[in-house]
């Protein structure tokens, strides 16, 4: 894959921690991984991707945690309304935005994504018939197209990408064969090891 030369568009991150966890059946950003928690991790790779800032996404609020909160303006629309809620805020033209839940996510493949952004195009990361929507970033200028998703009741992360897609602010990312293990995500406590 052809990466670009980096050119410095200011970014902004949210981690999307704002799931029920209920076959989990305990907070998955507080799962330790290492000397640290998942969340945190997320937030180190966002960081290392040049987010300048880093946003939580969640449902409901929750004290004690390292950074701002962003709570879902809607209820019961998952992934989709922790988005509308970080674009409604964001400060900067690019919100890139990662779930809390997948482990194997690698600051060099975020970092390339980024790389092929512009200040009002964001990816996804795609292979064959699959997308990756919640590992991703979008231009905030995408949020009126998301608000008419949530407004319809369309709240697939997927729909709303294709419709990106066909209003020319998102494409697709390819991911190579040997890449798609990143997107592997923790649902079950047997998905769980510490990874030290």
């Amino acid at each position: 894959m052809e990466i670009r030369k980096k050119t410095i568009i200011p970014l902004t991150a949210v981690i999307l921690a704002g799931g029920k966890s209920l076959r989990m059946g305990s907070d998955k950003a507080s799962l330790p991984m290492g000397h640290t928690s998942l969340l945190e991790r997320q937030a180190q790779l966002v960081r290392k991707a040049g987010a300048s800032s880093v946003l939580i996404s969640l449902a409901h609020a929750r004290e004690g945690l390292p950074f701002p909160v962003v709570l879902d303006r809607r209820r019961n629309c998952g992934p989709l309304a922790g988005l509308e809620a970080a674009l409604a805020v964001c400060p900067t033209p690019l919100l890139l935005v990662l779930a809390v839940d997948l482990p194997e996510m690698s600051f060099e493949f975020l970092d390339t994504l980024v790389r092929h952004c512009s200040p009002t195009l964001g990816r996804i990361p795609t292979w064959g018939d699959q997308m990756e929507p919640l590992a991703a970033v979008y231009p905030t200028c995408l949020f009126n197209l998301v608000e008419q998703h949530l407004n319809s009741g369309r709240l697939a992360m997927r729909d709303l990408a294709e419709a990106g897609r066909i209003a020319g602010m998102l494409a697709p990312f390819p991911v190579a064969p040997s890449e798609q293990y990143l997107f592997t995500n923790w649902n079950h406590p047997e998905d769980w090891t510490e990874i030290g």
